[in-house]
């Protein structure tokens, strides 16, 4: 096929005689550069304009979360050390601007704190944080343990977390919806890389007196006990990546501590199935002594009065149920069996017995009785009956109000430690000071586990010593909380009641494993006493 079309020199000859072509004005090449002038004053003009207007929605990265919603016009509530010059802000993050070589490395190098780092894209604390702190001045300390500051009174270190900027764990801009909590994997950014932990955990040594070996249960201030475990300063953090693998065991798991309360109990006696009566149609169970809270989280403490009195009454003769032996004051005990007669009376008085005559013949009887009893009317073998001795256990007694129990008045020793009396003192019976709190690196509420029998995490029915530790290991606690079994074709196919099953969460998982389950990171800035798991 031929081609007609000019050649290359041909085209040339054409402009032979008109070299100065692009020299000449042309209505094309005029409209091209004022269109290109006016861009650009449009755009200079949308620059110098933003400073006047303020539109920071210019700048906007996507939408803020439902909390920062308000905030979504002023940009600078947040972005308080923002700038709008490009050249300013590169030489505000550079400490050496003196220098024509600083400026140029301000303006043409980015900050590297360390290659291979999951905090390299970090350039430390900022007026950004401080921004986060106007709003959130509760939110001012970062620690591993949330209780960390309640217990330093006792601890043996006082540890902190050297803390970036506050977006590395809290990203905004993501969506309209509530903020997400950090995810697990930025935890584990952390806690599972031991050279992130050795750099980011402050310690530092604190001069309290040394907890006991098998720990101690102490009021820190707050009105609730404190198991206290013995701490050591110079422990070494320890790298794992989530709640079922690697972390590490709970502060009570150590063998060598046992539960310091001062109080004899038997979990296993209580719990047999042939204990009842005292009003009671079926034996004993869990919540019969440990009851939920009024907001159904915590275990209420064990007291006597709701728990015991039922019964143990501390009745002290059989003929008298209403005359009861004062609890918890052991000088109150003193003189109410100092002044018998007097509580005599007043229950013969209660019963109806009001005439004079039969009030003397009755209290003359009840007085004999109780002499026999506590082998004489004299205080030192009243005291060493109600505090030490009891009754005898072969005595039969059809007015017996405790279940099984073989004695009709049971000492105080039975179930509290008991020092002997002195001249001027009664015997002084030592306080049961019974733990309420345990677990000191988390929180935990029995209200969402209530699908869960106790025995399962509680192995009270073959406890007889008091300071045996019955709360559940942190293995025990990992069956459940544990990421789901991925890719098993019972999971796929079970029901939400099935789901929601102890026996399935504890073959499969699925049950709660963040680590925002059980730890909150940020403590008070000031009201320390509000830390509470």
């Amino acid at each position: 096929m031929d081609d007609n079309s000019p050649t290359q020199k041909q085209r040339a000859g054409q402009y032979a005689a008109n070299l100065g072509y692009f020299r000449r004005p042309h209505y094309l090449r005029r409209i091209r550069l004022w269109c290109f002038l006016a861009a650009l004053a449009l755009s200079m003009g949308a620059v110098v304009s933003y400073r006047h207007w303020k539109r920071d929605t210019i700048f906007s990265k996507g939408p803020l979360s439902h909390g920062h919603a308000p905030l979504a016009q002023d940009c600078r509530a947040c972005h308080t050390d923002g700038q709008t010059d490009a050249l300013k802000a590169r030489l505000s993050e550079s400490h050496d601007t003196r220098s024509l070589p600083g400026i140029v490395a301000a303006v043409f190098t980015a900050k590297n704190p360390g290659k291979g780092s999951p905090h390299a894209h970090m350039s430390g604390s900022s007026a950004m944080d401080q921004a986060c702190l106007a709003c959130h001045p509760t939110f001012g300390v970062h620690l591993p343990q949330t209780v960390g500051l309640h217990l330093v009174s006792v601890a043996a270190e006082s540890v902190n977390v050297r803390a970036d900027n506050c977006f590395v764990c809290h990203r905004e801009h993501t969506s309209g919806d509530r903020m997400a909590l950090p995810s697990a994997s930025q935890c584990a950014a952390c806690h599972d890389n031991l050279g992130e932990l050795a750099y980011h955990r402050q310690s530092q040594p604190l001069s309290n007196p040394p907890i006991a070996a098998t720990g101690e249960n102490r009021n820190l201030g707050d009105g609730l006990v404190t198991f206290i475990p013995p701490s050591d300063a110079k422990r070494k953090p320890v790298a794992f990546s989530d709640f079922a693998h690697g972390h590490p065991p709970f502060a009570y798991e150590n063998p060598k501590l046992s539960d310091p309360a001062k109080i004899k109990f038997n979990h296993a006696r209580h719990l047999r199935p042939d204990l009842s009566g005292a009003g009671k149609e079926h034996a004993l169970d869990c919540t019969d002594c440990h009851s939920p809270g009024p907001s159904g989280n915590f275990k209420q403490p064990v007291t006597y009065e709701q728990h015991c009195k039922q019964c143990h009454t501390l009745q002290i003769l059989p003929d008298l149920p209403n005359l009861r032996i004062p609890h918890h004051d052991a000088e109150k005990v003193r003189w109410f069996l100092a002044s018998i007669r007097i509580p005599i009376e007043n229950a013969l008085r209660a019963e109806g017995v009001t005439a004079p005559d039969d009030l003397a013949k009755r209290a003359d009887a009840e007085m004999a009785a109780l002499s026999l009893r506590s082998k004489s009317l004299k205080l030192p073998d009243l005291e060493q009956r109600v505090f030490f001795e009891g009754d005898p256990k072969t005595e039969p007694d059809i007015r017996r109000m405790r279940a099984g129990n073989a004695k009709f008045l049971t000492e105080c020793a039975k179930c509290h430690e008991v020092a002997p009396p002195t001249i001027d003192r009664a015997p002084a019976v030592t306080p049961p000071n019974m733990a309420m709190r345990w677990l000191q690196k988390g929180s935990f509420t029995h209200q969402p586990h209530s699908h869960v029998a106790c025995a399962d995490c509680h192995a009270a029915k073959s406890s007889k010593l008091t300071s045996d530790i019955l709360l559940p290991t942190q293995k025990s606690c990992a069956e459940c909380h544990r990421a789901p079994d991925s890719g098993a074709v019972s999971v796929a196919q079970a029901g939400p009641t099935e789901r929601t099953s102890a026996a399935f969460q504890r073959e499969h998982g699925g049950a709660m494993w963040d680590c925002q389950a059980c730890h909150v990171f940020h403590a008070p800035a000031v009201n320390t006493k509000s830390v509470r798991h």
